[in-house]
């Protein structure tokens, strides 16, 4: 789940993308 999130971050690195990346991050804490 997380690592199928990870790709789509690095294909589309956009604004709506990093706040998504946020949100991420706080449910995947293996994420640094």
């Amino acid at each position: 789940y997380c690592a199928a999130l990870d790709s789509l971050i690095s294909i589309s690195n956009c604004s709506v993308i990093q706040r998504t990346k946020r949100m991420l991050s706080a449910l995947c804490p293996h994420k640094p």
